[in-house]
Formats: structure tokens, sequence, C-alpha cells
């Protein structure tokens, strides 16, 4: 039950990046601390870890749910369950928007915040954050 629970949070996450406003994206260049990649480490006021106990996972396989890697030129990969796509990431300040492209070809953008290494994507009012 607790399983069907959290894979159907999931599914609700998930829909609500693709769900999100259109923009575009442009980022940073050059040699930017951000760079680097974000690992899921926390869903609402869920840990990895007790999100990984809760549906049978490793830490390394429930951490592996989402990565985000920040490339410079504001380029990147966004990986939720294995699948990568290509995003557009700019930052304004602490202020953080990720673009994709949703299956018609559209732009999707999500909003959120970095800092201190940490990126906290708000999807539709769920805050999911990923760790360098």
């Amino acid at each position: 039950m607790k399983k069907t629970i959290a894979i159907m949070m999931l599914a609700v996450l998930l829909l609500g990046l693709l769900a999100a406003c259109g923009g575009k994206g442009s980022g940073s260049v050059g040699n930017d601390p951000l760079l680097g990649t974000y690992k899921f480490s926390k869903m609402a006021n869920m840990t990895v870890q007790e999100y990984a106990d809760l549906v049978g996972l490793s830490l390394e396989e429930a951490q592996a749910f989402m990565i985000i890697e920040l490339l410079s030129g504001g380029k990147g990969t966004l990986s939720v369950e294995g699948e990568a796509q290509n995003i557009t990431w700019k930052t304004e300040g602490e202020k953080f928007t990720l673009t994709a492209k949703d299956e018609n070809n559209r732009d999707d953008t999500v909003e959120g915040t970095i800092k201190d290494g940490v990126i906290t994507l708000d999807l539709e009012g769920e805050l999911i954050e990923l760790s360098k």
C-alpha cells in the first residue's frame, strides 16, 4: 500500500513537470560553481532514504530517480527514472529556471531555487530537492 502511494505521488510530480508553463531558458557560461550533477535528495518532507525504504530501493537507486546535470552555456540533462532529455537552464540570483521540451516539442518550464549545492523545484506546489 505504501509503495503504491509513493508511486502515485511521484507520478503526480512528474505530471507537474510536464504541465509547467512554457518559457525559454538561457544559461551561464564559463567556470560556474553551479555546474555539476544534482541527485534526488528530498520530496516534500520525505528524505531520499525514507523514500528508498518506503518503495524498497537502495539509496543509490532512489537518488537516481531524478538527476539533473548542469553544463556550461545553460545546457544540461534531466533524467527521470533513467529517461534522459536535454534541458536549458538559467539563474537570476538564487532563482533557478529549467526548460525541457514536452512530447509535442513545446517548451515546459519549471522554476525553483539553487543555493548551497541544492536545487529545489516547485512542481505544482510539491517541492523536490536535488543535491550535488
